[in-house]
């Protein structure tokens, strides 16, 4: 027979796994949601960075030209 030490013991080393693996679970869906913006983000500074280039050439030689 259990006895109520046991039973207790055997309670929360049972919560305890459940809430490593919803932990586990919550940082595998951060994870998967970081990621792609932390892979396009550079794409999308360089692509303002080479228009802001672009329209400053422009400029320029408008009115070097005008």
């Amino acid at each position: 027979m259990i006895d109520d030490a046991e039973l207790a013991r055997t309670v929360e080393a049972e919560i305890a796994r459940s809430l490593n693996w919803v932990d586990d679970l919550v940082g595998q869906e951060v994870a998967a949601v970081e990621d792609p913006m932390q892979r396009f983000l550079p794409v999308i500074f360089a692509a303002v960075a080479a228009l802001f280039a672009l329209s400053t050439a422009i400029s320029v030689a408008a009115v070097l030209f005008i």
